[in-house]
């Protein structure tokens, strides 16, 4: 059996951009800070993409054009897309309008970073779709990163202040009864702070407030009383799934409304030896109307990897702590799956060869995660 595991396709550069817009670091940890606002699927391209990692940074996060989106058109979508929202949510329809906003949040001081990053996130828009010109956003961009500044001495600062604004926000709107869904997503905010915060091509590491910032460690401090590890992970692996089409992979949530889905994981789940705490994150497996003749092929929990061996009839078990960067492997014509150099799978689903180190390295990062976690 094979699928289709990455469906999207590899990102495309829609329209060149200048490079290295910004040198001044305080002006790239404004444009950077407004990552906290992207969709957290932009954040993966960047393991599907050809490019240098380096290159895709510094074109998706240090500068004030978008310069790629998978699958969409420029002119017909992102643009349009673009302009609707800065109009719906903030009344800009022209340079003129744009002043008028980013008075408004002068007039507040720019003391909150709920407001720092807005207004960074609008200004990036704003010439995106070509309201304001390069000298006017440059100028408005010097003026955010002298904010940051002046009220903040770490990522963890900026971003706890981040998090707390936009729930004071919500908390705002829904008295008022407005709509919140046309500003970002507080589910997605959470997710896109753990992909920034642990992830090894994270730009953060390249604007650090200070040489010996630990961002896991200030990432853990924002989020440790917000969402458990296992919700965390779980809403991490909702993200990998919808970016990189995981059909084979049952995401284990609150919301399993697949009955033949539920009836493998409760399967799997009665066959499974599970320490104290142990929870499944998700399995990969081909599921079938019999959960018994479901082809299970890798298991995550938050402690263990877990695979099945179809002919002994047995489960294989890896502590997290025990797998590295290099433990996982899929090796020959019949992609046999390795961990710590042991034999786990004889036939290990993937369409090419191409894919496999992509699926590595989520698979690690996923690992790695939950492993440098703890309740």
């Amino acid at each position: 059996m094979v699928f289709n595991f990455l469906k999207k396709k590899q990102v495309e550069n829609i329209r060149k951009v200048e490079k290295y817009i910004f040198s001044d670091d305080l002006d790239r940890k404004a444009i950077c800070s407004n990552a906290l606002f992207k969709n957290p699927s932009v954040f993966l391209n960047m393991k599907l993409t050809n490019e240098n990692r380096d290159e895709f940074l510094e074109k998706n996060y240090f500068n004030l054009l978008y310069s790629s989106s998978p699958e969409l058109s420029w002119d017909k979508q992102i643009i349009p897309a673009l302009k609707e929202a800065l109009q719906i949510g903030y009344d800009i329809v022209d340079k003129d309008s744009y002043e008028v906003t980013f008075g408004k949040f002068a007039d507040g001081g720019l003391t909150h970073a709920w407001d720092i990053v807005r207004m960074a996130g609008i200004t990036q828009d704003a010439y995106t779709t070509g309201y304001i010109d390069l000298s006017l956003a440059k100028e408005k961009i010097n003026i955010l990163g002298k904010k940051i500044s002046e009220n903040y001495s770490s990522w963890e600062e900026l971003v706890l202040d981040f998090i707390m604004g936009k729930l004071d926000f919500n908390e705002w709107k829904d008295l008022e009864g407005q709509n919140t869904e046309i500003f970002a997503d507080i589910e997605d905010i959470l997710v896109m702070v753990d992909f920034l915060f642990n992830d090894k091509d994270t730009p953060l590491k390249k604007v650090l407030f200070y040489k010996d910032e630990n961002l896991v460690e200030a990432g853990e401090n924002i989020l440790r009383h917000i969402l458990s590890i296992s919700e965390r992970t779980r809403k991490m692996m909702k993200v990998y799934k919808k970016v990189y089409g995981w059909e084979p992979f049952i995401l284990i949530d609150g919301n399993m409304d697949n009955e033949r889905e539920k009836n493998t994981y409760r399967f799997v789940k009665e066959e499974l030896e599970f320490e104290p705490s142990e929870e499944i994150i998700f399995i990969h497996s081909y599921i079938h109307k019999r959960p018994e003749k479901s082809e299970i092929q890798l298991i995550l929990t938050n402690q263990r990897i877990i695979s099945f061996l179809a002919k002994e009839k047995k489960y294989i078990y890896i502590p997290l702590e025990e797998i590295h960067e290099n433990s996982i492997d899929i090796r020959g014509y019949g992609r046999e799956l390795f961990i710590n150099g042991d034999k786990m799978l004889e036939c290990f689903c993937i369409n090419s060869e191409e894919e496999i180190s992509s699926y590595l390295e989520i698979v690690y990062d996923l690992v790695a995660f939950l492993r440098n976690k703890k309740n």
